[in-house]
């Protein structure tokens, strides 16, 4: 009898924690998927602005890079620096408008686009399957917008990404060290803004007055 008891209580152990686990992954596959189709949606986005800043833990440095794009043509702001590409005709502007100093760049492949971020979840179903047993998904807020704080179990456990609930853009990532090399940063995206951005915002520099380099 006392066998059978202790039996049925590891099986109960057993079938709570199967159902703590099913009850895990179905929250997280859910909201994977979520995120993963908005993320999607944002991807076809050719139309968009926003802002990151970058800011080292350690050293308490920050920088900030503003983003703005519209249909194949883009602008890139860091500091005191000012990046227009346009990706139909592969050129390039460098300019900084303090120094009224410019580089234009012809058939530039490497050119300073401004790309969206990385996506912080796959729509692959491998991918969500593996995110959502390996993941613990919490709500945070970031400024005053609800989120998804992702934490990682496997792999770089110390790159946190926070997610908006409501869009699915990226608000802040937090990377941790891989090495010692490493150092501890987060990045703050805000201001993030959709078909709104246009045309004279993208329009090619005016560079009257500025010592012009050819490369």
């Amino acid at each position: 009898m006392r066998k059978k008891k202790i039996y049925k209580i590891i099986l109960i152990i057993i079938f709570i924690l199967l159902l703590l686990f099913l009850i895990h992954f179905v929250r997280n596959y859910i909201i994977i998927s979520k995120i993963a189709k908005k993320q999607e949606e944002i991807g076809n986005s050719t139309n968009y602005s926003y802002t990151i800043k970058f800011s080292n833990i350690e050293s308490g440095e920050t920088a900030f890079i503003k983003y703005y794009r519209k249909d194949n043509r883009s602008i890139t702001i860091m500091g005191d620096n000012i990046f227009w590409h346009d990706a139909d005709t592969a050129e390039q502007i460098s300019m900084n408008p303090k120094e009224l100093t410019a580089i234009v760049y012809e058939n530039n492949e490497t050119a300073i686009q401004a790309n969206l971020p990385i996506p912080v979840v796959s729509n692959n179903f491998e991918d969500k399957l593996k995110q959502s047993i390996f993941s613990f998904i919490t709500y945070d807020t970031v400024g005053n917008e609800r989120c998804y704080e992702i934490q990682p179990l496997i792999g770089v456990i110390s790159t946190i990404p926070y997610v908006s609930v409501e869009n699915g853009t990226l608000l802040k990532l937090i990377t941790g060290k891989v090495n010692e090399l490493d150092e501890y940063s987060v990045s703050e995206y805000t201001d993030w803004k959709f078909n709104e951005v246009t045309d004279e915002d993208v329009s090619r520099p005016n560079l009257t007055g500025y010592e012009v380099t050819y490369n």
